[in-house]
């Protein structure tokens, strides 16, 4: 069983300075002002962070809070949480958050931004009935949460449209490839049948099979283009069938949902509703019963 390396402390602070570690972190108490945590494993903070930096290629976990500064226009924050894991936090105002997995939230978060590639659910996993306002989102899959916005009006915004678009990049640029790749197959086949329906004389046999062998590579390498174009299709479809905002107690106006030109607004109060994405526009349905997720 392999075991990571693990620097424990009791908190950081000006005393302790910043930490730089490769490995995981275990904060023992809590990491303040000013103060860095840069690690290679899982960070995990039994304690609270205020407008700290921590970055990590594994989790980031802060079993109380976290808290910082934000300017007017919510473009610079005092608390930074990167991570190429997941990130869960207890509660949380004026956070900057970004990581490549899931986010997760255990009560409230208000004031803050957060890019991530996967999901973002406030509150518990199994019934996600937290709150969060005033945030600005960028996610890559299911947003949940119990209450989303609030009475006073705040905006809240979640996008989906930068990992959309990407997959969009991504199977134009193959569908490019292979449509020059076919143009040059056909043109390579005509020329390997006019080659082989005549009579080749022995010295020139060789080069003739060798040219076979090529045309049979390249006619392999196509048709593995042609099975990764159709999973790309596939998952640009189940992009579009995954996300979705779930709201189990209510939803303020100021609320919007976008992927690309396509916006869903909350022009009034709804209760428990849930907002997907079907035949290319938004779709808002109260819920009724329990939520199948």
């Amino acid at each position: 069983m392999w075991i990571d390396d693990v620097y424990v402390c009791k908190g950081v602070n000006v005393g302790t300075g910043n930490i730089e570690y490769d490995g995981a972190v275990l904060v023992n108490g809590d990491v303040t002002e000013n103060m860095k945590i840069i690690a290679t494993g899982d960070v995990t903070v039994n304690g609270f962070v205020e407008s700290a930096y921590i970055q990590t290629t594994g989790d980031i976990i802060i079993t109380e809070g976290a808290m910082g500064k934000v300017n007017d226009e919510l473009t610079e924050y005092s608390c930074n949480l990167i991570s190429q894991g997941s990130v869960h936090i207890q509660h949380g105002q004026g956070l900057n958050i970004k990581c490549h997995n899931n986010v997760t939230i255990g009560r409230q978060l208000a004031h803050s931004k957060i890019d991530t590639k996967g999901k973002v659910t406030i509150g518990s996993a199994d019934n996600p009935n937290g709150n969060i306002f005033a945030c600005k989102i960028k996610c890559g899959d299911q947003f949940s949460a119990g209450t989303i916005g609030a009475v006073s009006g705040s905006n809240l915004s979640i996008d989906y449209s930068e990992m959309f678009n990407t997959l969009v990049d991504q199977k134009d640029t193959l569908d490019d490839l292979l449509k020059q790749l076919s143009q040059n197959n056909l043109r390579h086949m005509e020329r390997m049948n006019i080659i082989n329906s005549k009579f080749v004389p022995k010295d020139m046999q060789s080069r003739v099979d060798e040219a076979n062998q090529l045309y049979q590579g390249e006619t392999q390498l196509l048709n593995w283009l042609h099975q990764k174009a159709t999973e790309m299709n596939r998952t640009k479809e189940r992009y579009q069938a995954n996300i979705k905002m779930i709201a189990s107690k209510k939803v303020y106006p100021g609320v919007t949902l976008k992927l690309n030109n396509r916006t869903w607004r909350a022009e009034k109060e709804l209760d428990r509703s849930q907002v997907t994405f079907e035949h290319h526009q938004w779709q808002c349905v109260p819920i009724v019963g329990k939520l199948c997720r």
